[in-house]
């Protein structure tokens, strides 16, 4: 269509005079930056290479306190375990012995005799070996120690690598306990500084590795024939006198060392210098060469200038993409739409028509699935939209759950409409894969008039269209007329006295009042319904199922129910303290609270800060919340009820549920809906189903609470067919806490 020429574009002109300018001015200043490279390379280079030998004496530095730690935690295990055979009263055997190696995870438990010999083991064949003179064994014995700690050394009889601990009891006897070492003794034989140091040296840019004690003298070193010397250069000489930092370059222009004096510490106190010569022959030749390569690259790029304005095209036209299309779909985005409508709207002739399309479904599946899975869907549904209408509309994506399509002129007084019937009967035929169903849309369609000037006043318009749509099938859809602006003012005034009221800037706003449930065979009550009343500052009294409405379409109704709760759970507390045992009070809760995957979470925490019980709440909820997902709602009901939380269907009898599938669903009770009770007074009694209800219900193990009872003939057929419970005005309107509590005791006449 011919609209598109006001999609927002690229000219090629704006980029290609700058860039040659530019590309001047940089060549320019690369040809200075040459030399100063040059001049600063040498010193750079130079604090890199103190750089790595810092690294490196770190590494030599954790490399010592790891061997300490090791042996530590080996000696602590020694200790540990003495301490608890030497606790042992009863007589050692060897059974015991095994038991306690077995227990305490030590490879070996010997029990010396005062004269060195082995009386128990939990070796066999260690017992009645004697130690002899200058063995270890030996030593420990004649020394007259309690306990001693040998390092790792060889098993005189196995040749296996052993920790040994030893303890004396006061009889002379002693036992030695010991942890079998084979494995850490080569692990900290890894720690050995000619290891370390070997290890390091497999850096290709290194010359020397060198370890240099006090005495100026080489311990250690990469280059087998500086160990042992003695140096003597005055860089070594006052690295290790200062015991400091410090550097050097030594060699001649085609061998260009980087000499790093690092000292070394344990435990503060000083141990020697850590010399690393680094390679740096090529550091600032090779690098003055690739910046003057660099340069004359750049001349040469000059002359292939074409090929470099195509790169920067590119890569503008990858921006403007990133700025004004979706990455996802390729369509163009919100910004893209305010672009397009404005230049629209600048034309002598306006002319089209926009559809704004909510997919309200998406938030649920983010909910219920995450929202990875709900973008699958909606990228699924933006390719079947495209591939149907790209060629003759233009459709934008503005956010992740909404899209607006433009079209032509739509003569709509005259019904001769093109574009809308085809795009009607698109969704009613889509099955989508990833839901496997169709999609619930909302569209709100609003035609261009020569009034219209502004973009953000058209999309308001689709807006207040869409806001007004009736949600009566799964395609519902709007157009704007003008008289819709004052609702949505008074909407406005209300969404805004809401917030007030969640954000504690009025208490009078909201209200709650509360509805007796009164027991069909004690006449006594037995739970209340809470219900919220808004009075508005600027509209007076508004109607509950007007703000509560409005507060769903606003997403403020999580909030607001939370609001609701806190008003509710004082309500409870003053019920305890009148010792109202066995009431439940009963709050109803959205479809799309309790469809969130963190609900449960969120309605535990409020329990808690409240300071309530579960098993003071009734949970209400109607029989359309099952519309959006019976499994996930199902199984979140279930969750409630394991906490204490009764779960109510309200107005059942009038959506979703059926009487067969009761038993399936995680609920305590059901709520006939009035529309049921008020037949009571005009239908004839044998076409009645609230008898089927009531029994359905019974057998299924669920409560049956009838509401919007107001004559006595209802309350008698009620309790004929054995209903449980009764609200309504026959007994009490809603009301307000004090009145609510003056009335608990009362008994009611049935």
């Amino acid at each position: 269509m011919n609209s598109r020429g006001n999609l927002k574009s690229i000219n090629v002109w704006i980029f290609l005079v700058p860039f040659l300018i530019l590309s001047l001015v940089y060549s320019l200043l690369l040809y200075t930056r040459v030399n100063r490279k040059v001049e600063n390379n040498y010193e750079r280079f130079k604090e890199n290479a103190v750089d790595r030998a810092r690294i490196y004496s770190n590494i030599l530095q954790k490399s010592v306190e790891a061997e300490k730690i090791i042996n530590s935690l080996l000696d602590n295990k020694l200790i540990s375990a003495g301490n608890t055979v030497m606790l042992i009263e009863k007589e050692f055997t060897n059974k015991i012995i095994k038991n306690l190696a077995n227990s305490l995870q030590v490879d070996q438990i010997s029990v010396f005799d005062k004269n060195g010999r082995i009386t128990y083991s939990n070796i066999d064949s260690y017992v009645g070996w004697n130690a002899p003179e200058n063995h270890p064994v030996y030593a420990f014995m004649k020394s007259g120690k309690e306990f001693a700690i040998e390092e790792i050394r060889a098993d005189t009889v196995s040749g296996l690598y052993y920790k040994y601990g030893y303890y004396r009891n006061p009889s002379g006897a002693f036992v030695q306990i010991g942890i079998m070492a084979k494995d850490i003794k080569n692990f900290l034989n890894s720690f050995d500084l000619k290891t370390i140091i070997e290890k390091l040296n497999k850096d290709g840019s290194i010359d020397e590795f060198s370890f240099i004690d006090k005495n100026l003298i080489v311990t250690a070193s990469t280059k087998p024939e500086m160990v042992g010397k003695k140096l003597h250069d005055k860089e070594t000489i006052m690295s290790v006198k200062n015991r400091k930092e410090a550097s050097s370059i030594s060699g001649k222009r085609d061998n260009v060392l980087y000499n790093s004096f690092i000292p070394l510490f344990h435990e503060n106190e000083y141990v020697g210098t850590l010399l690393v010569s680094r390679k740096g022959k090529e550091a600032a030749y090779a690098v003055a060469e690739e910046l003057k390569g660099s340069f004359f690259a750049l001349m040469i790029g000059l002359l292939a200038i074409s090929l470099i304005m195509l790169i920067i095209f590119r890569n503008s036209r990858n921006y403007m993409k990133l700025a004004y299309y979706d990455k996802k779909t390729g369509l163009p985005n919100q910004e893209s739409l305010n672009y397009f409508l404005k230049n629209i709207l600048n034309q002598d002739k306006k002319a089209g028509t926009i559809f704004l399309l909510n997919f309200s479904i998406v938030t649920n599946l983010s909910l219920s699935y995450g929202q990875d899975y709900a973008e699958s869907v909606f990228t699924e549904l933006v390719f079947k939209i495209k591939e149907r209408f790209e060629e003759s509309c233009i459709i934008f994506k503005i956010s992740d759950e909404r899209l607006v399509i433009y079209t032509d002129a739509i003569d709509i007084k005259e019904k001769q409409r093109q574009r809308f019937p085809e795009l009607l009967e698109f969704f009613k035929g889509a099955l989508f894969e990833k839901v496997n169903s169709y999609m619930p849309l909302e569209i709100g369609i609003v035609e261009f008039s020569d009034d219209d000037n502004d973009p953000e006043h058209i999309l308001k318009k689709a807006l207040i269209a869409l806001n007004r749509v009736k949600k009566e099938n799964y395609i519902s859809y709007q157009y704007f007329n003008s008289e819709m602006e004052s609702v949505i003012e008074r909407e406005n005034i209300i969404e805004q006295e809401i917030l007030q009221a969640i954000n504690a800037e009025s208490e009078e706003i909201i209200r709650t009042v509360f509805q007796p449930q009164v027991d069909l065979t004690s006449g006594t009550i037995c739970g209340f319904e809470t219900l919220a009343r808004m009075k508005s500052k600027t509209l007076g009294d508004i109607f509950p199922l007007e703000f509560i409405e409005i507060a769903e379409r606003k997403r403020l109704i999580t909030p607001l129910t939370e609001l609701i709760f806190k008003k509710m759970s004082i309500f409870i507390k003053s019920l305890k303290e009148k010792s109202c045992e066995g009431i439940r009070v009963a709050i109803n809760i959205s479809g799309s609270d309790i469809i969130r995957s963190d609900f449960i979470d969120d309605i535990s925490l409020l329990i808690q800060k409240t300071g309530i019980e579960y098993e003071n709440l009734v949970f209400e909820i109607t029989e359309s919340v099952f519309w959006e997902d019976f499994k996930v709602i199902n199984k979140q009901i279930g969750f409630l009820r394991d906490k204490g939380i009764q779960v109510s269907i309200d107005d059942f009898g009038t959506g979703y549920s059926s009487l067969s599938r009761l038993r399936e669903l995680n609920i305590s009770s059901i709520k006939i809906d009035k529309r049921f009770i008020d037949n009571i007074l005009t239908d004839k009694k044998e076409i009645l189903i609230i008898p089927d209800i009531i029994s359905m219900a019974h057998k299924a193990g669920l409560k049956v609470v009838a509401e919007g009872v107001e004559e006595e003939a209802q309350v008698e057929y009620l309790a004929a067919f054995d209903c449980d419970a009764i609200q309504g005005y026959f007994y009490s309107k809603p009301l307000e806490f004090e009145d609510a509590l003056a009335i608990v005791d009362k008994k009611f006449p049935v």
